[in-house]
């Protein structure tokens, strides 16, 4: 369990990490982010945000996303859907 009280599996919270990194390197002053929360509509990352982070979190995986289709048919821009792209 993280400091917020939710249970994240170690890809989570990784990937929060390079997310809330990310916001930060770009002068947002988010502290936190709600694994399920979509991080476009709520205005913190905008369409190029979204594909930089999924440029640094491939570079600091090691691996491409997979975006196949089972994935895609759930899309939201969230800790939770990046999980299932990179844990594939």
């Amino acid at each position: 369990m993280d400091s917020s009280g939710e249970n994240l599996t170690q890809i989570e919270s990784e990937i929060r990490e390079v997310v809330l990194a990310f916001l930060r390197s770009n002068g947002s002053d988010v502290s936190a982010i709600d694994v399920g929360e979509d991080l476009v509509k709520t205005g913190n990352l905008d369409s190029f945000d979204a594909v930089s982070v999924i440029a640094e979190l491939e570079s600091t995986f090691g691996r491409d996303a997979d975006f196949s289709s089972e994935v895609g048919n759930d899309f939201t821009m969230s800790v939770a859907w990046l999980a299932k792209v990179f844990s594939r």
